[in-house]
């Protein structure tokens, strides 16, 4: 008999907690919602920096200054902003994203891989296996982040009551449709458990602009599958194309304004020691110079 109470007790409580859950969902934004809402929000272009990269760009003993909170507990946008340098061009201003993490993550759409001329890999935030190279820069300080590029996979934050509630488990992928001006449905959704979660669903600009989504927005899980395997894309065999490197100038990186400073020698060719990186903007500063630039072990000028 006290075993038949206790297992009573168990399952009062999970109802409870379910009806809690269901009512805040009902309730939410003052309108009625689907059993299976989640809220949707819009992850930007953003940079996750280990401490070591931090003193790089910053100085040495440097923390990160808090702009304003994120819905996930202990996440913050941080005032400090960085430039991100590819093969291609540069994008500025990009959001860095606190606590300091062990490793360097960049975490861009594909629109701004195309941009920025690499070919970064799609990932869970956190898995950085065959992520791609970029060069991360804030003032004249840079930290050549390799393996740190990634396209970050849809997926949903919950506590475990929470995926308790839902029927899911960590790891588990799901079909989400977002009901709005452009219907659509996201596949392979990967569900993330863990106690320290708000239950938000996160995609990127990419998929945020091919729903049309503006504002707030409301998503349902409409189906379940299996538990995901490692979710990777074609990682091209061929080696990136390196950013081009770098006896004109010593220094590491060559940016606009060096480039701009060199050109007034009016030389037509500029010879940078091997490991100096040029900036797509210093490159364009040199063509409408109508001038060359070649690196030491180079054959033939780059133009």
């Amino acid at each position: 008999m006290a075993r038949r109470q206790t297992d009573m007790d168990e399952q009062l409580i999970r109802e409870i907690v379910a009806n809690i859950l269901a009512k805040e969902k009902n309730t939410s934004h003052g309108e009625s919602l689907a059993p299976n809402y989640i809220p949707v929000e819009v992850s930007a272009r953003h940079v996750h920096l280990s401490s070591e990269d931090v003193e790089c760009l910053f100085g040495s003993g440097y923390e990160l200054k808090p702009l304003k909170p994120l819905s996930q507990p202990g996440q913050f946008l941080c005032e400090e902003r960085v430039k991100l340098v590819g093969g291609k061009s540069e994008i500025a201003d990009v959001a860095i994203l606190g606590p300091i993490r062990g490793k360097t993550q960049v975490e861009v759409s594909m629109t701004d891989a195309y941009t920025l001329g690499i070919e970064p890999p799609l990932r869970l935030s956190g898995c950085l296996d065959g992520a791609r190279d970029v060069i991360i820069m804030a003032g004249s300080r840079f930290v050549d982040a390799r393996q740190s590029v990634i396209v970050a996979q849809s997926h949903i934050h919950m506590t475990p009551t929470e995926a308790q509630y839902y029927g899911l488990q960590d790891g588990q992928c799901v079909k989400v449709a977002l009901r709005g001006i452009r219907p659509i449905t996201f596949d392979r959704v990967v569900i993330r458990v863990s106690g320290e979660s708000a239950l938000r669903m996160h995609i990127d600009f990419d998929e945020a602009n091919a729903a049309l989504i503006a504002g707030s927005m409301q998503g349902e899980i409409i189906s379940t599958g299996c538990a995901t395997e490692q979710i990777v894309t074609k990682i091209p065999d061929e080696p990136q194309k390196a950013i081009h490197q770098g006896y004109d100038c010593t220094e590491k990186v060559i940016t606009e304004s060096i480039a701009e400073n060199l050109c007034k020698n009016a030389k037509k060719r500029y010879i940078f020691p091997k490991g100096t990186i040029i900036t797509p903007l210093a490159k364009d500063i040199f063509r409408n110079a109508k001038a060359e630039w070649k690196l030491e072990a180079c054959s033939e000028a780059d133009t």
